[in-house]
Parts: C-alpha cells; structure tokens; sequence
C-alpha cells in the first residue's frame, strides 16, 4: 500500500509530474465542454463581443480607461475590467463574429486555471489529492456557465491569476517573489473586481501570522487595484442596477439581507448537488422572501451559523 502510495506520489510530482498533470486536466476539460464549440455568441457575449465598437474596432486606450459596460450603454459604471476587454479585443481580432474561437479560448483557459490550481494545493496536499481537487474543479458543472461565455473569461483570467500569485507566494517567500504576487493580484483585479479578495485574505493571513511585509503587501495590492477602479469609475460600488438586471438589489434592507443570505444557501446547495442548472435571468427566478423571518431565510441562516 505504502509503496503504491510512493509510485502515485512520484508520479504527479516536479516538472514531468506538472506536465502529466496539464495533459490530463486539459484532456478531461475538452471532453467536458467540447459541445460548446458549436455555440453560438448569446446574452452578454453578443452584447460585449459583437456589438461593442470599443471591442469590435480595437479601441486599445479606451479599453483601458473606461468602464466595462461604456461601449455599450454609453454611460460609465462601477466596473473595471480593462484586462478583460483587451483579451476580448483581442480575441475579437483573431475570430471575428466566429464563436468556435472564443469557446476554444475559455475551455483552454478553464484547463489552465485548472492546473493552477493543482500546482497550489499541490503544495499543501498530497499529489494524488492536488490532482483530484484539480479534475472536480475542471468538471464540476457549477462552472459550466463560465466556461460556455466569453464574457465568463473575467472569472478565468481573475482566478488564474489569483492562484499565480498563491503559487508564488508558496513557493518561494523572497521579496521579488512577493512583488510578483503582488503584481499578479493587482492584474487580477483588473480582469475582475471580486479578485479583491483573495488580496484582502492574503493581507489578513498575513496580519494574523504576524507577518508585517505579507500584510503589507495584500494591503498594498488591494489598494492598487481599488485606486485603478476609482480613478477611472470614480466610484469603488458597482453604480446604479437595473431592476431588470438584480431584482433583489431593489428589495427593502431586511428582505434584501435575506434575500442574500437565501440565494447564498442556494449556490452552496447547487455546489453539492448541481442539478438542475438553469441559465435563466428572467424576473422572479429566484423568488424573493417576504420577510426576515420566512422559512427559507430561517433555514439558511441556521445552516450558515452552524458552519
């Protein structure tokens, strides 16, 4: 048992262990989605990809310095995702209005990311183990929605990253190490604005080893990549919502917070057990609480309280 454990060990570990583990994941990541190369560019994808002329046309400094949604509504919003939209720009160049391209794109960053996030946890944990929790990320259908847009390339490119940086971070603890971590999580934030806080959770590892430099240094990132959003949005919030694009952003506080507080049961119970998944985002999906003290909102808070 032992010396099965050692081969399997060996097996996934240093360089040829990172490329058997690149091959296997990708090819587990193109069997999973390899029917999405026939899609077509659909809900946000025609929207930013097709009718956007700051994409279409390669506009390159007003992908840098306007909002995610300008090109689009004309308006500027609290979003901020300039690296994203030079890889959309970018793709926009190399395939036209032909969507096998972007999807071949997002299959192959979502096996990437993959690997990224076996080269972490491989740090951590066993090989074996790093490569499980690898191929359940790579096929876990609770992805499938990212990997089935371009749009979703902002949580790739935010994740990928993200994992880059606790690489890093893991591997070697010098102070170009930690500048090129905190580089990466920077960039991170640049492709989309929820990667604050993987910086956020690095500063606070780091307060509570007692660690001044790591703290500083998640603090530092965080800041940098709040500044690039403030400066170009001038705001740090999302800006106004739709009522058609967030329902429940417009409910009364108290129904608002257990709106939250159900729709985050909802997805962890979607995690565990991902039937059905349905990419519907008509008004009244998810049906919002009547009060704080409906069942639901209960029941989900007692379930979060005894995490």
């Amino acid at each position: 048992m032992t010396d099965g454990f050692l081969v399997s060990e060996l097996t996934w570990n240093g360089h040829v262990g990172t490329v058997r583990a690149g091959v296997a994941l990708t090819v587990l990541t193109a069997l999973a989605y390899v029917s999405v190369l026939g899609g077509e560019l659909t809900f946000d994808d025609r929207a930013m990809v097709v009718e956007n002329e700051i994409v279409t046309e390669a506009q390159w400094w007003a992908l840098l310095t306007t909002s995610y949604w300008s090109g689009i509504t004309g308006q500027e919003g609290g979003l901020y995702r300039p690296l994203t939209m030079v890889n959309l720009a970018a793709q926009h160049a190399l395939f036209g209005d032909h969507s096998s391209g972007y999807r071949l794109v997002s299959i192959v960053l979502h096996a990437v990311t993959g690997l990224a996030l076996f080269l972490v946890v491989r740090r951590l944990l066993a090989s074996p183990r790093a490569l499980t929790a690898a191929a359940l990320f790579c096929l876990h259908p609770i992805n499938s929605e990212v990997v089935s847009t371009s749009v979703g390339n902002a949580e790739s490119l935010a994740l990928l990253l993200s994992l880059l940086a606790l690489y890093f971070l893991f591997a070697d603890r010098t102070w170009f190490r930690e500048m090129e971590a905190a580089s990466l999580l920077v960039l991170a934030q640049l492709a989309k604005e929820s990667a604050a806080v993987v910086a956020i959770a690095v500063a606070l590892a780091g307060a509570y080893a007692r660690n001044r430099r790591l703290a500083v240094m998640g603090l530092t990132a965080t800041a940098v990549g709040l500044g690039f959003r403030l400066a170009i949005t001038e705001r740090l919030g999302p800006g106004p919502i739709g009522f058609l694009d967030n329902p429940l952003s417009h409910l009364p506080p108290f129904e608002r917070i257990g709106a939250g507080l159900t729709v985050g049961v909802l997805y962890l119970t979607k995690f565990v057990v991902p039937w059905p998944l349905v990419a519907d985002y008509s008004f009244d999906q998810i049906r919002a609480p009547e009060r704080l003290g409906d069942a639901h909102v209960v029941a989900a808070a007692t379930f979060l309280l005894s995490l």
